[in-house]
C-alpha cells in the first residue's frame, strides 16, 4: 500500500522530475511499512492525540457507530493453527486450494489444509510494490516495479503461462466481471490508471480509465472495481459496464465530510477502509457511512460475508521516530452483523498482510527482532 504522495502535481503541468521523485518516495515509504509492517510516525501521534491506547492496539467499544454495547465473547480470540517461514512477503491471495504468497523474485503456493510451501515459483521482476490476486482460472501478481510484467500462473501446473507488460508501474491487481484489473502509476506526470487485461487473450484490452493519482490497491465487489489513490487519498468506484468513475470515498468535502482513506476491501455487500485509528463500513451504492468502529492503528483489512479482519500496526516507543514495540501489533476481528469488535485481539509483531479463505485467516506477520517472516494460519474466534 503506497503512503500519501504530498504535493503531487496533476494535469499538463506537472514535472515529470518532480512527479517521479514524488513516486519513488511513496514507493520508499512504502517498502518500509511493508517489510516491517510499521505505521508512519503521523499516524502514530494521531492515534495518541485522540487518546487511544498506545501500548497493545487498542479499541473503544464505546465510540461504535452503528453497534450497540461492549464487544461480546470477550474471552475469544483467533487461534493460530499453522506457522509457516517465508523468506519474504509483500501479498497474499487465497485460491484453488492453497495460499499464494508474492516474495522477492518468486511466487509461493502454500497448501491449504497442511499450510506447508508445497512450491515456489519463479517471477523474477516481482518486488516490494507488488499484489496478489486469483481468479479467472489463474493466479495474477504485480511486479509493483516499473517497466515489470503482470505474471499469469497456472495454478494446475505451477508455472507461469503469461507475462503482460501494460507500461509503467503495475501496483494493485483485482479479478472479477470477467476482467482482470489493474493500477498503472505513469512516472513521467504521475497520473494514476486502471487498466484492464482480458483473460483470454493475455494482453490489455479497452481504454485505460483515469483515476486519482497513485492508485494502489484494487478491490472487487457489488459490481463493480474499488480504486484505492494515494495522493490525496479516496476511493473511486469504476461502473463494471460503462466504467464510469465515481469517488465514493474522499478527502475533499463532501457529505461525508473528509476521510482519509488507508486501506479498502469490499465484502459482505459493502465496502470497507481503514485509516486514522477507524475501520468504517459505506453503502457502496449511496456512499452512505454504515457505521464506524474505533480501532487504534488501524492498517489493513480483510472483508467476506463472515467477518472482517482488522490488521493494528505495532505502536512505538518514541512519539516521533518508529521504534516499534513487540508484540503490539494486532490481528482484530468485527462481526459484520453488528458492526463492532468480536472477542479479543490477536497480538502480533509486525503484520504484512491479510486475506480470507474458506474457514481460515491468513496473516503476513514480521518479526523485528529476529527478522523472521510468518505466514500464521488462524481459525476465526466466531467459528
Amino acid at each position: 500500500m503506497l503512503p500519501e504522495v504530498v504535493g503531487l502535481r496533476r494535469g499538463p503541468g506537472a514535472i515529470p522530475g518532480e512527479a517521479q521523485a514524488l513516486i519513488e518516495e511513496a514507493r520508499r515509504r512504502a517498502r518500509r511499512r511493508r517489510h516491517r509492517g510499521a505505521a508512519t510516525a503521523a499516524l502514530l501521534l494521531a492515534a495518541a492525540a485522540v487518546g487511544y491506547a498506545v501500548g497493545g492496539g487498542g479499541v473503544s467499544a464505546d465510540r461504535v457507530r452503528g453497534g450497540a454495547g461492549r464487544p461480546s465473547a470477550l474471552s475469544l480470540r483467533p487461534t493460530v493453527t499453522a506457522r509457516v517461514a517465508l523468506k519474504s512477503a509483500f501479498d497474499l491471495a487465497p485460491g484453488f486450494g492453497a495460499v499464494w504468497v508474492a516474495q522477492d523474485g518468486s511466487v509461493a503456493r502454500v497448501e491449504d489444509t497442511g499450510a506447508h510451501v508445497l512450491t515456489s515459483i519463479r517471477t523474477s521482476a516481482v518486488g516490494e510494490d507488488a499484489h496478489i490476486a486469483a481468479g479467472q482460472g489463474s493466479v495474477w501478481v504485480t511486479s509493483g516495479r516499473d517497466g515489470g510484467p503482470v505474471y499469469r500462473i497456472d495454478p494446475r501446473t505451477n508455472t507461469v503461462t503469461a507475462t503482460v507488460n501494460i507500461g509503467g508501474s503495475a501496483i494493485g491487481i483485482a479479478v472479477g466481471g470477467g476482467w482482470v484489473w489493474v493500477t498503472r502509476v505513469t512516472a513521467a506526470s504521475g497520473s494514476g490508471e486502471v487498466l484492464r487485461i482480458d483473460p483470454n487473450r493475455n494482453r490489455v484490452t479497452g481504454t485505460p480509465i483515469t483515476v486519482g493519482p497513485g492508485p494502489a490497491q484494487l478491490s472487487f465487489g457489488s459490481g463493480a472495481a474499488w480504486v484505492q489513490n494515494t495522493s490525496p487519498t479516496s476511493v473511486m468506484r469504476i461502473d463494471l459496464d460503462s466504467g464510469r468513475v465515481s469517488t465514493i470515498v474522499g478527502t475533499d468535502s463532501t457529505s461525508n465530510g473528509s476521510f482519509v482513506v488507508g486501506a479498502i476491501a469490499a465484502g459482505d455487500g459493502s465496502l470497507w477502509t481503514v485509516r486514522n485509528d477507524v475501520l468504517a463500513r459505506w453503502n457502496p451504492r449511496t456512499r452512505a457511512l454504515i457505521a464506524t468502529v474505533p480501532i487504534a492503528r488501524a492498517e489493513l483489512v480483510a472483508a467476506t460475508r463472515r467477518g472482517v479482519w482488522v490488521l493494528a500496526a505495532p505502536s512505538s516507543s518514541s512519539p516521533t521516530l518508529f521504534s516499534p514495540i513487540e508484540h503490539t501489533a494486532a490481528l482484530w476481528e468485527v462481526d459484520p452483523r453488528r458492526n463492532r469488535v468480536f472477542g479479543r485481539a490477536l497480538a502480533l509483531n509486525g503484520p504484512v498482510a491479510v486475506a480470507v479463505s474458506a474457514g481460515r485467516v491468513w496473516v503476513v506477520d514480521h518479526s523485528y527482532r529476529s527478522g523472521a517472516t510468518t505466514l500464521l494460519a488462524l481459525a476465526p474466534a466466531r467459528s
